[in-house]
Order: structure tokens, then C-alpha cells, then sequence
């Protein structure tokens, strides 16, 4: 079934999402290339599937191979894991989520099979808001996004371009490219041009997600809201972004 995976992006999600480990590394614009490579109609499975985790990713054999919500910086690991969420649903391609990767699951994948099973339902729902239900939030809210047939998010509908910022991927996606989603890797730079990042001139956008959103917080992370669907965001002005993380726009 390895032929099912594109590896050759699924390789540059995956060095995106460590370059926070790396200083001066920044690898968005090879993951660019790879998600505006064309995607035609009848492609093979293999060239569809995208995930940021898979149990050869994640299973800690060498100590690169974490859970998205395990690695370091200490204290980031989840809002990468939001990160790599959008970057996952939203972009093109058939979304795979690993093992409790949608509520930040930060236990390794066992090769063992006497280890001890991880229930991702175990997140669902404590009394009170955690970490983990604020991820799992997360998802749940870009699923249904996805799931919304009217947004053209699946299948040949969907028309992707993609553009870079600074530790940033920036990509148009939907029918008639009416979204506009910005995902961060660590970012020095939180205020970034909008027109430079490729947001479609001609119209007004307003924010309907933020990771960065109280309801989405995790491990202390500063709000860096755009004004939610109040806004009125046109190409020129600048977006404020979370340090890794992501922002959703959509056409007003």
C-alpha cells in the first residue's frame, strides 16, 4: 500500500513542520513547490493522500520521529499540530489523520503490538476545556469545513495556488477560490502582507477561523485575530498571524 502516499510532499510537510529546530531553516518554499504541482483529474491514489503523520513518522525509533504535538520548542507542539491540521484538510488531496493526531495525541506509535492502545475518545470531553479538546476543536471545525460541499474542497473542484511569507504557506483553495488559508511553521514575522502572501485582489474576505482564537488556545499562545467575520480584509493589508499556526479566510 506504500504507493498510496505522496511522498514527495508528504517529505516537505514534514521538514516544514521541524525547521522551528533548525535556526535559519525555512523550507516553505519546497513544500510550495510540491503543492502546485498539477493536479489533474483521474490522478492516481498515490499522488492524493496528504498527512503530516504516519506511524513510520511518528514511532520515536530515532529521536526526530515525534508525535506533531510532542516536538519541541517545549510548549508548541500543539499549536503545530493546529498548524499542520489546516495545512492537512484544506489543502489538496484526500487528508489522512494519524492515530489521535486530532486531539494532539503526543504518545509514540508502538511497532509492539503488546503496547498499550491509545483512545483517542479519552479527550472527549473532560469537564472543563484542555489542551487536547481545544485541538480537537480545532479539527472538528476545519472537518466541517471540508465536508461542506458547497465550499468545493474535494474532488476536481477544488483549485489550489499557493505562495510563500516567512516560514509561511499561503494557498487559495475552493470553488472559485473563495478561501484563503495561511498556515505558519514558527514565523518571525507575525505581520505579513496579505497582496505578498496571494490573496486575490478584486474582493473583500472576512476571517471565519483562527488557531490563535481563545476557543483554540493552547499552551498560553497570544491571540492574533483579524477581526473574525466582521472583517473586511482586502489584498494590500496586512494580516496578523500566530507564530505557527493558521488563519482561514473566506470571500465576504
Amino acid at each position: 500500500m506504500d504507493g498510496q502516499w505522496g511522498i514527495d510532499e508528504v517529505y516537505r510537510i514534514r521538514d516544514a513542520s521541524y525547521d522551528v529546530w533548525h535556526p535559519g531553516s525555512d523550507d516553505a518554499g519546497r513544500l510550495r513547490a510540491e503543492m502546485n504541482n498539477p493536479a489533474y483529474f483521474g490522478r492516481p491514489f498515490y499522488q492524493a493522500a496528504r498527512f503530516g503523520e504516519s506511524h513510520d513518522m511518528v514511532s520515536e525509533q530515532d529521536p526526530g520521529n515525534k508525535r506533531i504535538a510532542a516536538r519541541p520548542p517545549f510548549g508548541e507542539g500543539r499549536q503545530l499540530a493546529k498548524a499542520l491540521g489546516a495545512l492537512t484538510l484544506l489543502s489538496n488531496g484526500v487528508p489522512m489523520l494519524f492515530m489521535g493526531q486530532e486531539t494532539g495525541e503526543t504518545s509514540p506509535f508502538s511497532f509492539d503490538s503488546a503496547a498499550p492502545a491509545l483512545n483517542p475518545q479519552d479527550v472527549v470531553p473532560p469537564a472543563a476545556a484542555t489542551d487536547g479538546t481545544r485541538v480537537l476543536a480545532w479539527f472538528r471545525q476545519l472537518m466541517g469545513l471540508r465536508n461542506d460541499a458547497a465550499q468545493g474542497l474535494q474532488g476536481d473542484s477544488n483549485y489550489q495556488v499557493v505562495q510563500t511569507g516567512d516560514r509561511t504557506i499561503a494557498f487559495t483553495c475552493g470553488r472559485d477560490q473563495s478561501l484563503f488559508v495561511v498556515v505558519t511553521f514558527g514565523t518571525a514575522n507575525q505581520q505579513q502582507d496579505s497582496s505578498w502572501l496571494g490573496l486575490p485582489s478584486g474582493g473583500a474576505y472576512k476571517e471565519i477561523f483562527n488557531s490563535s482564537w481563545p476557543v483554540f488556545q493552547v499552551e498560553s499562545e497570544p491571540e492574533r485575530t483579524n477581526g473574525g467575520y466582521s472583517a473586511r480584509i482586502r489584498a494590500g493589508q496586512i494580516l496578523q498571524l500566530p507564530f505557527m499556526g493558521a488563519v482561514v479566510l473566506q470571500r465576504a
